[in-house]
């Protein structure tokens, strides 16, 4: 594509009202060389290194970790968005980043995964990026549980916690800013260890990164194993996941 139409597209969209950038979190979403839609933050400095692997970004909003992955070399990204405020912008997004760029293959996963079905759909990454959202997640506990279960050996899971004084650990729990020692508890759960978190974009926020280690470590006692409740009226269906692609094969 010719690069003045590409920017002629670019402008057109970041002025529609179907784009989404004036949240104090949202992330530039990079369209091509020194061509971008606008955001608060650049992503550039958010994404490991990651050529070559399977990618997924958690509550990816306006969808600029998704281009950015794919900027760095991602193989796929797998968009995973249970707020519904952001299905129509991201896939508007998305849309025309494939129109421009032709990146790899991007399934929207519409739910928040808290089972082993939804381990299964999402199959497994090498990297995942969780930056906005953490705390609309009514039961982050088996959600960052489920998440690190499809981890491979070797890989990350990368979060932005928004600290705050709750005490709760487990169930549902809504707006959740847990306090540090609570964060320490289910992350230890989760992960078997508490990793040491460095400031995140705000006052209140600290960024961790869950890694799983290339070889299984026999531990002296029985593993701990993060408790997942069921919710009120909570039965043991599960949720319909819709998947649906939004792009073409990379070529």
């Amino acid at each position: 594509m010719q690069r003045a139409i590409a920017v002629k597209m670019v402008e057109t969209f970041a002025k529609s009202s179907a784009y989404r950038y004036g949240d104090k979190l949202s992330f530039q979403v990079p369209m091509g060389k020194e061509l971008s839609l606008p955001g608060k933050y650049s992503p550039v400095g958010y994404v490991p290194q990651v050529t070559g692997k399977r990618c997924a970004v958690v509550c990816p909003g306006n969808g600029g970790l998704i281009a950015q992955l794919y900027e760095a070399g991602a193989k796929e990204v797998v968009a995973i968005e249970p707020r519904g405020r952001f299905h129509k912008p991201l896939g508007q997004v998305l849309k025309l980043y494939n129109e421009i760029n032709t990146p790899g293959p991007t399934a929207v996963f519409t739910d928040w995964p808290i089972t082993a079905a939804h381990s299964q759909k999402l199959g497994k990454f090498d990297v995942i990026l969780w930056y906005e959202g953490f705390d609309e997640a009514n039961r982050p506990d088996c959600v960052l549980d489920t998440l690190y279960k499809t981890i491979n050996p070797g890989g990350s899971l990368t979060v932005e916690v928004f600290h705050g004084s709750s005490s709760h650990t487990s169930g549902r729990i809504n707006s959740w800013r847990p306090s540090q020692l609570a964060w320490n508890v289910v992350a230890d759960l989760v992960a078997g260890r508490a990793p040491i978190g460095v400031p995140g974009r705000l006052d209140n926020s600290k960024v961790y990164v869950l890694s799983k280690p290339l070889i299984a470590v026999t531990p002296s006692a029985p593993p701990a194993v993060a408790k997942v409740e069921k919710a009120p009226g909570e039965g043991s269906e599960v949720k319909k996941v819709e998947i649906k692609k939004t792009s073409p094969a990379r070529k």
